[in-house]
């Protein structure tokens, strides 16, 4: 009884389950559907229903969070992004969905550590490099410069270089001077920010490349399938032609015997004339066998008559 009872709270929860997944999915299509009139409102109440129903849905916080932001709702749609990574840590575009509002809000210092994280998931992301590079600029924070290989073989440089980015460096005095470490400056942002695109865009072209070879293994693959598909539908057309064929025989064999059955029946038609026809001379054979009877009759009675007669006069 204990397993019997088991069973069915198992059998019942599996039905709340798929319920629950059914429900969520019918508030999801409906928020699609209202996100795509941009009707942003109500794209947001129809996902946060589905969320309510089923809040492990990271896909949906993105979206519940896209809404918000088209709807003004900045704000929200911060923590929005924020339960989406939550719920599938390490995911790089939501991390920069995350970025772009925190700059919405003004608040650089976080948007800026959430470009970096990005940065960190996804290094072919020339688009957050730029966008952490303006951040770093907005508040003068400058990354470090690499040493080329020059400087390093230099120690004298290199003691300079260190002593230039030192905090207890005093200033050059001269209006120069000044003018060529603010040049100097700049050259080393537009360098550092040279070397981050650089990186970017190597690993990007690493990844295109790897890319491009997985999707012609695939095309390979989908070639093959498609050849199979293509030999197998051959087969099907010269079985069904087979089939047609026979259907078309048979076709023609129906056809005759209908042909014979109307000529079968065409042939009752007249023979059914035919009796009516004969039925009708029977009637008058027998109308005027009546009637010849009748005469009969009545001929007899004359002659009996007659013959009495004859017998009365004998008698006279």
């Amino acid at each position: 009884m204990s397993h019997t009872n088991g069973i069915i709270r198992l059998v019942r929860f599996f039905k709340t389950l798929g319920h629950k997944d059914a429900s969520a999915q019918a508030l999801i299509t409906r928020g699609d559907a209202a996100r795509d009139r941009r009707a942003w409102a109500k794209a947001a109440k129809a996902y946060k229903a589905a969320l309510d129903a089923d809040p492990d849905l990271p896909n949906i916080w993105v979206q519940y969070g896209h809404v918000l932001k088209e709807n003004d709702q900045v704000s929200d749609a911060v923590d929005a992004y924020r339960e989406a990574l939550q719920r599938r840590p390490g995911h790089a575009e939501t991390q920069v969905h995350l970025a772009h509002v925190l700059k919405r809000l003004a608040l650089y210092q976080d948007a800026m550590e959430a470009f970096e994280e990005a940065l960190i998931l996804d290094s072919s992301d020339e688009e957050s490099a730029q966008e952490l590079f303006s951040l770093q600029r907005r508040l003068n924070v400058v990354p470090e410069t690499p040493r080329s290989n020059e400087t390093a073989a230099d120690p004298g440089l290199v003691q300079a270089q260190d002593e230039e980015r030192s905090p207890d460096h005093t200033a050059p005095s001269s209006q120069k001077d000044l003018e060529t470490q603010a040049i100097l400056l700049k050259e080393r942002e537009a360098s550092a920010a040279n070397e981050l695109r650089l990186s970017a865009l190597q690993t990007f072209h690493a990844d295109v490349q790897a890319e491009n070879d997985a999707l012609k293994e695939q095309v390979k693959g989908q070639q093959a399938e498609i050849e199979n598909q293509r030999t197998e539908h051959e087969e099907r057309l010269k079985t069904d032609a087979v089939a047609r064929d026979g259907l078309l025989e048979a076709m023609e064999t129906l056809k005759q015997k209908i042909k014979d059955q109307r000529a079968e029946i065409e042939a009752l038609r007249h023979m059914e004339e035919s009796l009516e026809a004969l039925k009708s001379q029977m009637r008058d054979y027998d109308l005027r066998t009546d009637l010849a009877k009748k005469e009969f009759i009545r001929s007899e009675g004359q002659i009996a008559l007659i013959k009495d007669m004859f017998l009365r006069e004998g008698e006279l």
